[in-house]
């Protein structure tokens, strides 16, 4: 074996050993990836919980929560106001979820979970606030919202025609 076959064959080796390192730190590149993306999921459902927990924990708030999506017309200002910043700190939330999951860091069942919660608050108030609150909100997100109020109307118009068909007697 002469000296330029040994040099070879450690550039054959270093090529290999580099070619191993490269893996390895794609590989640990995504698994820190993945717990990032575990990390702000858990992070935001941990904090709608939160959210929620501080509305079913207070008998006032609870009931204050309850009197506003059964409103069938808007709440007198005072009341409305405050119902406004609840609002306004949900779809903070929402919006933070909308980004994280457009950037692919996080699981877009969670997304939709998150989203679907909002229409548990869908009503006449939150329509109001809606209309003045969308202009602060980045296009993106707020056509996904005005997406998801549509969708919403759709199901409740077919539920109300099929609540409305004369029921078959036996």
């Amino acid at each position: 074996m002469n000296l330029e076959t040994i040099y070879y064959v450690g550039q054959s080796i270093a090529v290999i050993a580099i070619l191993a390192s490269l893996a390895f730190v794609g590989y640990q590149t995504r698994q820190t990836n993945r717990f990032a993306r575990t990390e702000l999921t858990r992070a935001l459902l941990a904090e709608t919980r939160e959210f929620a927990d501080s509305i079913s924990t207070s008998p006032e708030m609870s009931a204050f929560m309850f009197e506003a999506q059964r409103a069938k017309e808007p709440l007198p200002p005072e009341r409305f106001y405050r119902l406004a910043m609840y609002y306004a700190s949900w779809f903070t939330a929402v919006e933070s979820a909308f980004k994280i999951n457009e950037e692919g860091l996080m699981e877009p069942s969670v997304y939709e979970h998150i989203r679907g919660t909002t229409r548990t608050m869908d009503c006449v108030n939150l329509r109001i606030w809606w209309e003045h609150a969308r202009p602060y909100h980045p296009r993106d997100f707020a056509d996904d919202v005005d997406a998801s109020f549509a969708m919403w109307d759709r199901e409740r118009a077919k539920s109300e025609v099929v609540a409305l068909k004369p029921k078959a007697t036996p």
